[in-house]
């Protein structure tokens, strides 16, 4: 298969990067090992204002705006901070995907769901779809895969080093 770009990862950064690429005329082709529909990995719905207009994505995904945060720190304090604008916001981050795959197919992005990346060197992209494996040439190769990601590995462009740990957890109103 030939492409002008094959992006490796269809999170909202893959999505956005594949959509702009195709905007300019070229082909392109984004692969993603997960479900369509399927939960995102890591992603705790809390994002800064300009996110979605980086994104190229509407408003339909905003669940709240955030305008005041509790800070607990380990002493046991707790420290307020408001203000009358809002700061961020809390998305439906399934809801913010969808839309960011409609957007790009209506771009004419090829997207392709259950379909692995597994190896790349200059200009070819292996792509496990289904139990074939197909070899994919492509004047450029992007790596929207994660912060752990296999394509920069590949290309031993190295991996970042420092992580912000953070916790997670859904309640019911």
């Amino acid at each position: 298969m030939l492409t002008d770009v094959a992006i490796v990862g269809g999170g909202p950064i893959g999505l956005a990067t594949a959509r702009a690429a195709a905007e300019y005329g070229a082909q392109t082709i984004v692969f993603e090992r997960n479900l369509e529909g399927s939960p995102p990995s890591c992603c705790t719905g809390l994002v800064s204002l300009r996110t979605l207009s980086t994104l190229g994505a509407s408003n339909d995904s905003v669940l709240r705006e955030i305008r005041a945060v509790r800070i607990h720190v380990p002493s046991g304090r707790q420290i307020d901070l408001r203000s009358n604008d809002v700061k961020a916001v809390v998305i439906d981050r399934k809801k913010l995907d969808s839309e960011l795959v409609s957007l790009a197919r209506e771009a004419g992005v090829g997207v392709r769901f259950e379909a692995e990346a597994i190896s790349a060197e200059l200009g070819e992209l292996m792509v496990r779809l289904s139990s074939e494996i197909q070899c994919i040439t492509a004047s450029i190769i992007v790596g929207a895969d994660g912060p752990r990601s296999r394509v920069a590995t590949w290309f031993s462009l190295g991996q970042p080093t420092d992580f912000i740990a953070a916790a997670q957890v859904e309640l019911a109103e």
